[in-house]
């Protein structure tokens, strides 16, 4: 039995025979672990992974008067923001709160015109990630740990004196206690 299957643009045939199934032209092995992963993935999830193009992107999330119908105060706040950075905002256009530095800013406003590629390219500027428009997950570093501060530790160590089981212990034995139990050492 042979079935005919689009897979990356190029039509491929895929034939069975006697249990085995061999593909014209040839499909490279990658692409056969990448489609039976993905088929276990919605057998697994009973559920088939949705179109992802620029009009489902844009569906549903209507324009800004529609987006900020409960809400036209801030509507006009963010219009008045946008004119202020330079840019008039379209009634088509659509408002990402998540792009914005600021109400109103000019980077938040994307029009259908204007696509999800603009939303992938601020997202890049601002290291953002974010899965619906395929921007990387960037790394962040660890922030650097915060010294206790010193009235802090001296007030620790004056409770655990006046308890009766650690007031066996040294002053300096005591403060490095509570560094270990309050704060990070630096």
């Amino acid at each position: 039995m042979a079935y005919k299957i689009k897979i990356n643009g190029v039509v491929h045939t895929m034939i069975e025979s006697n249990g085995e199934v061999r593909y014209e032209p040839p499909l490279p092995e990658s692409e056969i672990v990448k489609g039976r992963k993905n088929m276990r993935e919605v057998l697994a999830s009973k559920k088939f992974p949705g179109v992802s193009t620029e009009n489902t992107f844009f569906s549903g999330r209507g324009t800004l008067e529609n987006q900020f119908k409960d809400d036209p105060e801030f509507l006009q706040e963010i219009i008045e923001g946008a004119k202020a950075d330079g840019y008039t905002p379209n009634p088509n256009d659509v408002y990402l709160s998540q792009l914005a530095r600021k109400p109103g800013d000019k980077r938040a406003f994307v029009s259908q015109a204007d696509g999800v590629s603009k939303i992938r390219k601020v997202c890049e500027e601002n290291r953002l990630q974010c899965d619906e428009v395929g921007t990387q997950k960037y790394e962040v570093a660890p922030k650097a740990p915060v010294r206790l501060a010193e009235d802090l530790v001296q007030a620790e160590v004056a409770k655990y004196k006046s308890s009766p089981e650690f007031s066996r212990m040294g002053d300096q034995e005591l403060r490095e206690f509570v560094v270990d139990q309050h704060g990070a050492r630096s």
